[in-house]
């Protein structure tokens, strides 16, 4: 917690001052984590504060939430394209990304734990904190007005695809990852360490629950420690595998009231996690998930 605290004075999130009348507080909660590699090997603990964003109230604390984040079809063209024409390719991570990110609304919170300051006194936020609902899109926003600095415009196919036409260099952005093409580098690496913290992670291997493996002609995509994970939250005792996950002539009967209802939460949870892999790498299992996630709203037993 300490080194997330120095991190959060470091950015200069918040300042202390008495708070107006009437003013409304959003809770935090620290939220403590274990980040993995791609082999699914412990790499180190993280503690972050976070914004409880259920709590704001729209129109009052936030007005629009939405951030485009890039679409896994086009992370596939990059990707195709870099093998194709055996370009440059280097993913970034940006440390505490949303820290960097100016917060136009009046955001204030009680001093969390280990936060000390005068008395009388709550925190205003100047910057995002990971939770607030209009976090993301101050990140965006914030990322978008340094890239145009390079010459990077966004895409209309896809608004988090960047492009860089006087350079050739296209540059994908989903939240703090960056995926970054080009014949060379350019100086890029230097210039985005200049505006933000940056991770140079290299030659992707290891991106957004994706496993890349590479050779000199290809590019291959797979999720097998994320499924396994899946496989050990929803199937404690194990799976068994089969050909055919569902068959065709096989369709989920409709709900019937007299079946025991299932946990609502676990199975869309299981849908959403499921449908992640079948529509990036296993589109064997596509049918089925989507078959199953009509009963999303009142799913029984036997679809769980």
């Amino acid at each position: 917690m300490e080194k997330e605290i120095a991190s959060l004075e470091k950015y200069r999130t918040w300042e202390a001052i008495a708070p107006p009348e009437n003013a409304r507080f959003v809770n935090t909660k620290w939220v403590l984590r274990k980040k993995r590699d791609e082999h699914g090997n412990l790499v180190k603990f993280k503690a972050r504060l976070t914004a409880r964003g259920f709590t704001q109230i729209p129109g009052i604390d936030y007005d629009e939430p939405f951030a485009a984040v890039v679409r896994t079809d086009t992370l596939r063209i990059l990707l195709a394209h870099a093998i194709q024409h055996d370009l440059h390719t280097v993913q970034y991570d940006i440390e505490s990304a949303y820290l960097n990110a100016p917060l136009d609304d009046e955001i204030y919170i009680k001093p969390p734990t280990m936060v000390t300051v005068p008395g009388g006194k709550v925190l205003r936020l100047k910057k995002s904190i990971y939770g607030l609902k209009q976090a993301a899109r101050c990140w965006g926003t914030t990322l978008a007005t340094v890239l145009r600095k390079r010459g990077f415009q966004p895409s209309m196919a896809d608004p988090a695809l960047y492009i860089n036409h006087g350079r050739s260099e296209f540059l994908g952005v989903h939240v703090d990852d960056l995926l970054f093409v080009a014949k060379e580098d350019n100086g890029f690496t230097s210039w985005l360490g200049t505006h933000f913290t940056v991770n140079n992670l290299g030659k992707p291997r290891h991106l957004l629950s994706i496993e890349l493996t590479w050779t000199n002609t290809s590019v291959s995509l797979s999720q097998s420690t994320y499924l396994r994970r899946i496989i050990k939250k929803y199937l404690p005792s194990g799976a068994k595998p089969v050909v055919t996950p569902l068959s065709p002539s096989e369709r989920p009967l409709q709900r019937d009231q007299p079946e025991p209802p299932t946990d609502l939460k676990e199975y869309q949870s299981a849908i959403g996690s499921l449908l992640y892999a079948a529509i990036i790498t296993r589109p064997d299992i596509l049918f089925g998930v989507c078959c199953l996630s009509q009963f999303l709203s009142d799913p029984s037993e036997s679809h769980m």
